[in-house]
């Protein structure tokens, strides 16, 4: 993370965009999601995509921890203004998209896994 916040605040925009087109592109395609409608969704271009993120499973973990650090967030910030039981129902919608997400990372690495061993 401390990489991330020395970077120029232009660059850290690219940066998210991707990662929120990524989660997005990566939840309704699977880990074969095309790395160039990515980067046109973000409204970058494929170097900046790569200049960021060189291989397609280094976008693929940066954008689910990218995910688990915002439930965190979010998680804290329900327990701290609903009821334990309200907050807990509000917190467990954001899950499907981080279980789809990490089923993609593992997907791919079991796929990088079998053709490397």
């Amino acid at each position: 993370m401390a990489q991330v916040r020395s970077m120029r605040a232009d660059a850290r925009r690219n940066r998210g965009r991707l990662l929120e087109a990524a989660v997005e592109a990566f939840a309704a395609h699977g880990e074969g999601a095309s790395l160039d409608d990515i980067a046109k969704r973000a409204g970058v271009g494929s170097g900046t995509l790569y200049r960021h993120f060189p291989t397609r499973q280094a976008l693929l973990e940066a954008a689910y921890v990218d995910r688990i650090e915002s439930i965190a967030a979010r998680a804290g910030e329900l327990a701290g203004r609903l009821p334990a039981g309200e907050a807990l129902v509000e917190g467990l919608n954001d899950l499907p998209a981080v279980v789809d997400l990490g089923c993609a990372v593992y997907c791919l690495w079991l796929l990088s896994s079998f053709f490397f061993f």
